[in-house]
């Protein structure tokens, strides 16, 4: 801020935290999920130690996935373009990690409303109007990332998150 400007006036600090203490970029980490954002619904997880398990009468936690690149190149596990594409703009869920209850499951499954072929935390209906060339950026973009296997805790706890790296 020029001190010699008469049409600027002093004012605080709009960041006062100093840059040596805010969060730092881990690429050990970066884009390999385990964000538990909590159940989205009525459902069932029968285990109450299990870490899907949110409270009587809730439906399984949903846990961010792995959306490092395997050992092909492609992210979130060796998905491809076209699939990738699909999944963003219809937010389909081909894990079928969120089974509905009695329809496909009898545990760790949701019930009506949600829709368990859907991926539940996603803003599909901002997604989906994007072109294929902006999906394609963020297709590359993730083909970027350092492969995170998952052989550790977190991976036994949540096999999905498990990647095969080179």
């Amino acid at each position: 801020m020029p001190t010699n400007n008469p049409y600027w006036l002093p004012a605080p600090d709009p960041f006062p935290i100093p840059f040596a203490t805010q969060a730092k970029f881990n690429p050990a980490t970066h884009l390999s999920g385990d964000q538990n954002f909590g159940p989205v619904g009525p459902g069932k997880v029968s285990d109450p130690n299990s870490p899907l398990y949110a409270g009587p009468g809730l439906g399984p936690n949903i846990i961010s996935r792995n959306l490092t690149p395997d050992n092909t190149g492609n992210p979130a596990g060796g998905i491809d373009l076209p699939r990738f594409i699909a999944i963003m703009r219809a937010g389909h869920d081909f894990d079928t990690q969120h089974l509905e209850c009695g329809k496909d499951a009898q545990d760790n499954c949701y019930s009506a409303p949600v829709d368990g072929s859907q991926l539940q935390i996603m803003p599909r209906t901002k997604l989906r109007n994007m072109t294929n060339y902006q999906m394609m950026a963020i297709w590359t973009y993730l083909s970027t990332a350092p492969c995170n296997a998952h052989n550790d805790d977190i991976g036994k706890q949540f096999p999905l998150l498990q990647n095969t790296c080179k």
